[in-house]
């Protein structure tokens, strides 16, 4: 399988490649993580078996959206491509590899500005996306719809709540609760932007280029769903929400809304790893009934 990667780094780079070196570093829960390396090129590469699905193509498309808007850096696809190792099929994604620094508080308001660059300019009529992906483990439904907040109640918070019934994880009533934060959206009609879906601290590196983002969930939705995902597990540093607002400011509503946004995120995490998610969980739909 190796070999056959750096054919076809070679192919694509038209540059021999060969790997000197390859360390294992920390990946996903479904895929594994190598740095290759020669004497004078570096690669990061994700490596994925095909009885999960294909995940990384999903991720890969992504990838592809997001540095077509030109409003930041992200990493840059080398190959793509499916191998054989032994009698097992995976897939491959090969990205530049990027050596991260840590960040004054320059860059994350610099990354708070792209990012709600990202969110105005990029846009479209539905929310939604071509097809369904993943968001971690976790496959996340797309359709596409003119109505928000029946997106987000069905396609969100609906479509987690049945994972979770599937795994006997119950929470809440799954009928009463997808009604019930329709009816709480409803009045609000946000524009279509592309998101990242699954912002959170360990998606997020500062590199020469500047600020990056990676490992998306992406879809057309609520700007403010990103930004709450943000505060969901430590909040970013103050700068990035100054540097965001300083391009396009949140309303005063967002505060309220935050919380029906999150819960998709607990739910999931519930479903991934339940203890004590599933408790939190059971809180935030409280909060949120108490609130609105």
């Amino acid at each position: 399988m190796w070999h056959f990667i750096c054919e076809h780094i070679s192919d694509v780079t038209q540059t021999f490649f060969s790997i000197s070196k390859r360390n294992a570093v920390s990946g996903g829960d479904t895929h594994s993580a190598f740095v290759i390396n020669d004497e004078s090129h570096r690669y990061f590469v994700k490596i994925n078996p095909l009885v999960n699905g294909q995940r990384l193509r999903y991720e890969m498309d992504g990838l592809q959206a997001l540095s077509a808007s030109g409003t930041m850096h992200i990493p840059q696809l080398i190959c793509y491509g499916l191998a054989d190792e032994g009698a097992k099929q995976f897939e491959y994604m090969v990205l530049e590899h990027l050596r991260f620094q840590n960040p004054q508080p320059e860059a994350w308001y610099e990354l708070g500005a792209q990012l709600a660059t990202l969110h105005q300019t990029t846009t479209a009529k539905q929310s939604g996306w071509h097809e369904n992906n993943f968001i971690g483990q976790t496959a996340q439904r797309n359709t596409f719809s003119n109505d928000w907040a029946r997106f987000f109640a069905e396609h969100r918070i609906g479509n987690m709540l049945e994972h979770c019934a599937r795994r006997d994880l119950r929470v809440a009533n799954i009928d009463v609760l997808v009604t019930q934060v329709h009816r709480l959206l409803q009045p609000h009609i946000p524009q279509a932007s592309l998101l990242h879906g699954d912002l959170w601290q360990g998606n997020v590196g500062f590199c020469r280029y500047g600020p990056t983002i990676f490992d998306p969930a992406i879809y057309y939705g609520d700007r403010e769903t990103d930004i709450a995902m943000t505060e969901l597990f430590g909040a970013f540093p103050s700068p990035f929400y100054q540097g965001y607002n300083s391009v396009w400011p949140l309303a005063a509503e967002y505060e309220l809304r935050k919380h029906i946004y999150n819960l998709y995120h607990l739910l999931n995490h519930a479903l991934m790893f339940g203890g004590h998610y599933i408790d939190s969980c059971k809180s935030q739909i409280a909060q949120i009934r108490n609130v609105h």
